[in-house]
């Protein structure tokens, strides 16, 4: 009986923790979201802050709002390396652009 009551105890306190409602996935676009990333990017195009720092902000900002693929990780791991290149001058703002949008079809999109 004392087991009973354990096992009881344990489930309805288990019951009472929150837990984080489930994501929806990066398909769906919610428009606030994908405000403030592109408010990191303008930023980021006038040199108020580093690519890499815009990266790893905008990706944040994905994580806490998307639930992320294994392929859309990759895409945000690449693109941020690909980000510290530039920072770093070893390749242009251009081809940063260019290789993100390889990565976006590589990783995203699937094409």
């Amino acid at each position: 009986m004392l087991r009973v009551a354990a096992v009881l105890l344990a489930l309805l306190l288990s019951a009472c923790v929150a837990t984080r409602p489930a994501l929806p996935p990066s398909s769906t676009m919610i428009q606030s979201v994908e405000d403030q990333k592109r408010d990191i990017a303008v930023r980021r195009n006038r040199g108020e802050i580093f690519f890499a720092d815009a990266a790893r902000q905008q990706y944040a900002v994905q994580k806490a709002n998307y639930s992320l693929t294994p392929n859309e990780e990759r895409f945000w791991a690449e693109s941020i390396a690909n980000a510290s290149l530039v920072d770093s001058r070893r390749i242009t703002p251009q081809e940063f652009h260019n290789r993100v949008r390889v990565l976006y079809a590589r990783y995203v999109t699937g094409a």
